[in-house]
């Protein structure tokens, strides 16, 4: 018996991540935080073809997927902390990286079941990342006047890390007790918006890094 293939939307939401790191072949904008977030998915999506193989050999990738969102949270704060408008800001995410590493891995190693959806470690991980891009997405939205916000990489960029993370953070739980309780049939069309929205946000994303760095980004 042939097993179904997986809706179109989800292939699409994985193979979004590249796109950001396709638009710096554009060379409209090198910023650091730009790069390093177009860097950050396209890691992601390396690991996300990885795990396709480690789950057809060994059956269970959801190790791999817990494991790589300490190195994807880094990433993501590492870069966001550049996008900070005051020193006293951009130095306290910086140094705010070491101790959420530390809780993510204290969760990973002493509360994660890996036999299942991650129901700690990569929520924290995703709130983290919220939390700081919607912190810098507030803090930059006032410090105008200035071009319009929906014409900076910032807006773009940050707007597309909520999003993404927002989702995320509402679908894992769900789809994690629906797999429990093997109602795959609705775990399905929950991966299906999850997949939908963080495709939007990848373009969103996308969008922002094809966007000449902006003033308030460049401020030092």
């Amino acid at each position: 018996m042939i097993s179904p293939q997986p809706p179109v939307i989800l292939y699409g939401g994985v193979w979004a991540q590249a796109l950001p790191a396709l638009a710096l072949l554009a060379r409209r904008n090198l910023s650091r935080p730009v790069v390093i977030i177009a860097l950050v998915f396209l890691g992601s999506l390396t690991i996300d073809m990885v795990g396709r193989y480690v789950a057809h050999q060994y059956g269970n990738n959801l190790w791999l997927t817990v494991v790589a969102g300490g190195m994807i949270l880094v990433g993501l704060m590492v870069a966001l902390a550049d996008w900070q408008v005051t020193e006293v800001e951009r130095l306290t995410v910086r140094i705010a990286v070491i101790p959420c590493v530390i809780v993510y891995s204290g969760l990973v190693v002493f509360v994660e079941d890996f036999e299942h959806i991650s129901q700690y470690a990569y929520p924290f991980y995703l709130l983290v990342v919220l939390a700081v891009a919607s912190w810098t997405l507030l803090r930059h939205s006032y410090q105008r006047p200035g071009p319009p916000i929906l014409k900076t990489d910032w807006f773009l960029i940050l707007g597309g890390l909520a999003l993404s993370s927002a989702t995320t953070i509402v679908s894992t739980p769900i789809g994690a007790v629906l797999a429990a309780h093997q109602r795959y049939d609705l775990f399905v069309h929950v991966w299906e918006l999850r997949a939908a929205c963080s495709t939007v946000a990848l373009l969103l994303i996308t969008a922002g890094t094809l966007r000449p760095p902006s003033d308030a980004v460049l401020r030092p």
